[in-house]
């Protein structure tokens, strides 16, 4: 099983417009094989920094997942609010 941890910088003012497209995308998000839970929110002391939290039953079904048609169709979306490009850990949970 992993945790996948990835932090987004917005553009400043761009939240309510991101936040109407991902309150469509995360329940789609959430139906896709391996993944056990999905999460999205902002940092409390910087509302332009996201992170979106996600746990998946393997490796292997998590990196399917960023092959397939719905995971571009996020990236596309999401693209053109951020500064930079998004900022990706995967974690093995350990204990």
């Amino acid at each position: 099983m992993i945790f996948v941890v990835a932090k987004l910088t917005l553009k400043p003012g761009k939240n309510a417009v991101f936040m109407e497209g991902w309150a469509e995308l995360i329940e789609e998000y959430r139906k896709e094989p391996g993944c056990i839970m999905y999460h999205v929110g902002r940092v409390i002391k910087n509302e332009n920094i996201w992170y979106m939290i996600s746990q998946w039953e393997s490796k292997e079904l998590y990196e399917q997942h960023l092959k397939g048609p719905f995971y571009q169709r996020a990236y596309t979306y999401s693209i053109g609010f951020l500064i930079k490009e998004p900022e990706i850990d995967c974690c093995y949970i350990d204990m």
